[in-house]
């Protein structure tokens, strides 16, 4: 993964890039994460566009159809 040495701000699209040390981790926040006990991501959403992108993003994720029970099956069979 990608790490970044100290946050940053883009002058053109006035994105923030935090500091990000380890690039298998993604950003987080300690009492968010206590409250909430699950996998996050955060990122700061500077513009309009960047959250429309994450709200598509999350939307598309969110709606995305589950595999039939019988693709799972043939998917575990042939993996044993």
């Amino acid at each position: 993964g990608n790490t970044v040495p100290s946050t940053s701000v883009n002058e053109i699209t006035g994105e923030v890039e935090m500091r990000h040390l380890d690039g298998m981790v993604n950003n987080f926040n300690n009492t968010i994460l206590e409250c909430i006990r699950c996998n996050m991501d955060i990122k700061y959403l500077g513009s309009s566009a960047a959250a429309k992108a994450v709200i598509y993003y999350i939307t598309d994720y969110i709606t995305k159809t589950q595999l039939k029970t019988h693709v799972t099956y043939a998917a575990l069979q042939l993996a044993i």
